[in-house]
């Protein structure tokens, strides 16, 4: 599985083209990342937060490290392998048809495809593991890694969340990022920083 461009696999149109490879792709680095520990910069920024109450780690990590070292307050802008929601296919949403968010997947789905009553533990139980793609058992969508994938915008809550972070912190310290993720990010309007 490693042979294949995350740019490539990790996208909407790679998932509407072949859910299972891209599913089986994303097993693969889910396994990997179980296997990993975080490191000596995990550690310090879980430290750190034992002198100031009001400390936020805003991260674009999708392994959930931070929390294994400690952090506390975390916005997981990118999202978290650990979690799945519903795939919700734009090209399918076109045509002017009524579409709502499941309320189990959060998922946009045709209003009549949600069944209101849908099981109260909801798709926690469902993991990213090796096996068939599943489908949420209220609306039917694929399920899909609780991730931004490449080409996707950040969620509005994130990005209003990480911009209001940034915008009115004391200090701001950017670690370990090579500000790829630019307006995704929640830093657009900030002054450049220089490294």
């Amino acid at each position: 599985m490693g042979a294949y461009d995350p740019q490539e696999m990790a996208t909407p149109e790679a998932f509407r083209t072949n859910p299972q490879l891209v599913w089986d792709w994303h097993v693969h680095l889910a396994e990997t990342i179980r296997q990993a520990k975080p490191n000596a910069g995990h550690e310090a920024i879980a430290r750190m937060q034992d002198f100031g109450p009001r400390i936020t780690v805003l991260t674009t990590n999708i392994d959930g490290l931070h929390q294994a070292a400690g952090s506390r307050n975390i916005a997981e802008l990118h999202g978290t392998l650990a979690r799945l929601k519903g795939f919700s296919d734009p090209e399918a949403q076109q045509g002017g048809e009524k579409f709502a968010a499941c309320q189990l997947c959060g998922g946009m789905t045709r209003a009549e495809n949600c069944n209101p009553a849908f099981d109260p533990t909801g798709i926690a139980p469902i993991k990213l593991v090796t096996g068939p793609v599943p489908h949420c058992p209220a609306c039917g969508l694929l399920l899909r890694p609780g991730i931004v994938w490449f080409g996707e915008p950040l969620e509005e809550r994130f990005d209003r969340f990480a911009y209001m972070v940034a915008t009115t912190c004391d200090a701001l310290i950017c670690i370990g990022t090579r500000r790829m993720c630019g307006r995704s990010c929640g830093f657009h309007g900030l002054p450049s920083m220089k490294a």
